[in-house]
């Protein structure tokens, strides 16, 4: 390689480990102003992926003086990444997440498998290093460094089944968090994870190329720059989005918490039968008696054109416990609290439209009740969506 290529290939190996250590510090920062588990999460999750990048760059510049203990290091890294990904959105939609210790499992195994093998075959560990990590290949010549190879294949194995099972779980505890905001509040804007929710389904096709590049090895982009361009730019794009997705989610599972026990509640409107403490169930009967209340409070009092009007308030006027109001509006209607209130913004917004056909539509959006236009065009999109199905 000449001058040109030598310095390119050094700053394209650098561009996602600056971009790492540049979150790192922002998140540090983010705990100062807002400390709690889910901050201190987003800052070790930055803090493993800039040693894995850091060994990359390490990598790719040939310093193989270091290798040794960066071999390890990336080995833990690359299984760890993923999982405190996953524990961070736990962190986020669960009031009880699981115990740390547990999404790490898989980066202690293998980091003491790979260190394990190191101290076996230490002598003769630069072999392993030339043949397997530079050029792809398994060393048979001896058992020690024939067992190195497998443990790191192993690893990639392992790696590719957690992406898989970070997207599943991801996808699924992203959708019952916004759910529950959407039967608690009327409008949802900063609140939901739809934003990871759209980062989670771009992961999902970055981690195609990241099992295909895993598969492949570093050492398949380590001689061209134009391969190593695809790599480092499509992880550096993907980082500076996935950092500030997270940086910008405020609204965590402790914000919808505090806010539905912020009330006194009334007395229940029957002693029903319930399943559990937290999960009442109404008789048909006293379902339709309910509705018919809360849809007469809703719309003659035009509750729904205040922007933050949650179930927890209508509970307040009504003197009904917030979960059997949440269970009537889903029985009559087949909808969230979110959605039955967008409802009637919808149908309020049409109604001022034809009194009016001269007057901005933002104006009506807003009277309406609407947070923002792009939270009108959404529920109208849905409405329109839904009646298709129908």
């Amino acid at each position: 390689m000449n001058l040109s290529e030598i310095l390119s290939k050094q700053f394209l190996s650098l561009i996602p480990f600056m971009v790492s250590i540049t979150l790192l510090i922002s998140s540090c920062f983010a705990i100062f102003r807002n400390k709690g588990n889910v901050k201190r999460a987003l800052v070790t999750f930055w803090s493993v992926t800039t040693l894995l990048y850091a060994c990359h760059t390490l990598y790719f510049n040939n310093m193989m003086e270091v290798y040794p203990l960066s071999t390890v290091v990336y080995a833990v890294c690359n299984l760890l990444v993923y999982p405190l990904f996953l524990y961070y959105l736990f962190t986020i939609t669960q009031e009880k997440p699981y115990p740390f210790l547990y999404f790490t499992i898989p980066a202690i195994v293998g980091g003491i498998a790979t260190l394990s093998c190191y101290f076996a075959c230490a002598e003769n560990y630069g072999q392993f290093i030339r043949e397997y990590l530079y050029k792809g290949n398994h060393v048979t010549s001896d058992t020690a460094l024939l067992v190195t190879c497998i443990v790191h294949d192993i690893c990639k194995v392992i790696f590719a089944a957690e992406v898989i099972t970070v997207l599943f779980w991801g996808i699924r505890l992203i959708r019952a968090f916004n759910h529950r905001v959407d039967s608690f509040y009327s409008n949802n804007e900063e609140k939901s994870l739809n934003k990871i929710t759209i980062l989670l389904k771009i992961i999902f096709v970055i981690s195609i190329f990241s099992f295909v590049f895993n598969i492949l090895g570093r050492q398949f982009f380590e001689n061209s720059i134009v391969l190593l361009c695809i790599p480092a730019l499509l992880f550096t794009i993907i980082l500076v989005f996935l950092g500030t997705t997270c940086l910008q989610q405020q609204f965590t599972i402790h914000d919808l918490v505090f806010a539905e026990q912020g009330y006194k509640y009334g007395e229940d409107i029957a002693h029903e039968t319930v399943k559990t403490s937290t999960t009442p169930v109404l008789s048909q009967k006293k379902s339709d008696e309910l509705w018919d209340i809360i849809n007469r409070e809703v719309t003659e009092n035009r509750l729904f054109t205040y922007q933050n009007f949650n179930v927890s308030e209508l509970s307040a006027r009504i003197n009904v416990n917030r979960t059997y109001i949440q269970q009537a509006i889903k029985d009559h209607t087949g909808r969230t609290f979110l959605e039955y209130t967008n409802e009637t913004r919808l149908a309020y917004a049409e109604m001022l439209r034809k009194e009016n056909p001269s007057r901005l539509i933002k104006s009506i959006i807003q009277e309406a009740g609407f947070a923002s236009p792009s939270a009108y065009y959404r529920a109208l999109k849905k409405t329109e969506k839904d009646k298709e199905l129908e």
